[in-house]
């Protein structure tokens, strides 16, 4: 029988050396990319922190308030242009 577990390929994460939390996230960014669009921009500091309470307190991550946020404004601007 352990003939046969040798035999068989096991996931990287399960070999006893787990996965670095850097590691980790650049697959899960690698595999976000296949879907997603990053988008970097720089905002006043104060706004950012302001922004972060805010979300804190509606139970939002920051990525959730920005989705939102783009959703209502491609709402608002580009379903007037039909």
């Amino acid at each position: 029988m352990s003939d046969q577990q040798e035999t068989k390929t096991k996931r990287e994460y399960r070999k006893g050396n787990p996965l670095t939390k850097t590691e980790l996230n650049r697959r899960s960014d690698a595999n976000k990319q296949k879907s997603h669009k990053l988008i970097r921009t720089f905002v006043p500091y104060v706004f950012a922190e302001k922004f972060k309470i805010q979300c804190k307190k509606q139970g939002l991550t920051l990525q959730d308030a920005v989705y939102e946020a783009m959703v209502e404004f491609q709402d608002k601007y580009f379903n007037e242009q039909k």
